[in-house]
């Protein structure tokens, strides 16, 4: 960036004149500075808009506090804007980008707002701002050495063409003057200076968070009967993607009949249901998901494949005639489509719904009576809350 560009920015960020008593900045003098940093959780975070500004900058001191006095005061925040007219008849859900940026002095203070399509384009704009707000020098010099130099022109070979003077001397060809290889050879060593180059390449990404979740409901399945659960979660989640590793306990809310297996009782052929029996269970599952959403309302709908395994215990009780317990493992593919909605910065409401399909097949068997059969299918429903950090 050129001197000139530079004093474009200055004029941009609106600075008075210098007021009597304001204290001058000479070179080598560090610039005591806070950030108040307000930007969505898909934005860039405080610590890498602090990057992207040493970037402009470097040798810049962090930033202090936010309740420290300081120099200079720099807030900025980042907000999605309604959509317009013309938004909505393209289909968007959401508007454009907005930044507000504000510089707070002992003397003035400025304020400058602009938007862009994305999130990222906005902070790298905020941080050049920021940084010649608070050391205008050092980035004129930044920018100035970092303005990569031109390859030098290569000099075409003279063709000697016929001595047409009579004097005895060769002249210069006009094809040498004119060569077209020359041409081209300067077109590709033009090289168009890029001073955003630095930043970036350090653009950044979506921080990964960890989120720790409860929650409760109920189904069908693993076995054929009705089934009350409630469960807990922790997940690594950023932007698109979400690891998830979730729990459980269940059971079945009724008590189910014991069948009599009518092979192993020659005399009884029909069976009779006249004893009961318990179900309970647990489980532990894993599964990664894709999370499309509407960022700007805090709105994800992750679609989560995964596997589960568990045990059921069934244990019989009275009337029946020779009590007893059973357990067996399970395991089962999982298919989870869901809702979350982001409320607060670091809650959520999580709605669940997953589609089980057990592998294990069989029936529970207490002492030659039936209590219960997996089922080929399985449903759960879950709702709950997500705590996020």
């Amino acid at each position: 960036m050129t001197g000139a560009a530079l004093v474009f920015v200055s004029l941009a960020l609106g600075s008075p004149p210098q007021a009597p008593g304001v204290e001058v900045q000479r070179p080598g003098d560090l610039a005591q500075w806070s950030l108040d940093w307000r930007a969505p959780p898909e934005c860039p975070d405080r610590a890498q808009l602090v990057e992207l500004v040493e970037g402009y900058a470097p040798g810049l001191e962090p930033p202090v506090g936010v309740q420290t006095r300081s120099r200079l005061r720099v807030v900025v925040d980042l907000s999605r804007a309604a959509p317009s007219r013309a938004d909505q008849d393209r289909g968007a859900l959401a508007g454009p980008w907005v930044a507000r940026v504000e510089i707070a002095g002992p003397f003035s203070r400025q304020e400058r707002s602009f938007s862009a399509p994305s999130c990222a384009e906005l902070s790298r704009a905020s941080a050049l701002i920021a940084a010649v707000a608070l050391e205008p020098v050092l980035v004129a010099s930044e920018l100035e050495t970092s303005k990569p130099k031109p390859e030098p022109e290569p000099e075409p070979e003279p063709r000697l063409g016929p001595d047409v003077s009579g004097t005895g001397t060769t002249t210069a060809s006009s094809e040498a003057l004119f060569d077209p290889s020359v041409e081209s050879a300067l077109s590709a060593n033009t090289v168009l200076p890029d001073y955003g180059e630095r930043a970036r390449s350090r653009r950044p990404r979506p921080r990964p968070r960890v989120g720790f979740g409860l929650a409760g409901g109920g189904g069908y399945g693993p076995i054929q009967a009705g089934w009350l659960s409630v469960g807990a979660s922790v997940a690594v989640f950023a932007g698109l993607w979400r690891w998830e590793l979730d729990g459980g306990w269940g059971a079945a809310p009724r008590l189910s009949g014991l069948s009599k297996d009518a092979s192993a009782i020659p005399e009884d052929p029909e069976p009779t249901t006249s004893e009961t029996a318990r179900f309970r269970g647990w489980w532990l599952g894993t599964r990664g998901c894709v999370v499309p959403g509407v960022a700007a309302h805090g709105v994800e709908f992750p679609i989560c494949p995964g596997f589960e395994i568990g045990e059921i215990r069934v244990n019989s009780i009275e009337p029946t005639v020779n009590p007893g317990t059973q357990g067996r493992l399970w395991g089962a593919a999982s298919l989870g489509l869901g809702f979350n909605w982001q409320f607060v910065e670091r809650a959520a409401l999580t709605i669940d719904g997953t589609l089980l399909v057990p592998i294990s097949r069989g029936d529970f068997v207490i002492d030659g009576e039936v209590a219960g059969t997996f089922a080929p299918v399985g449903v759960r429903g879950m709702i709950g809350f997500e705590i996020r950090i």
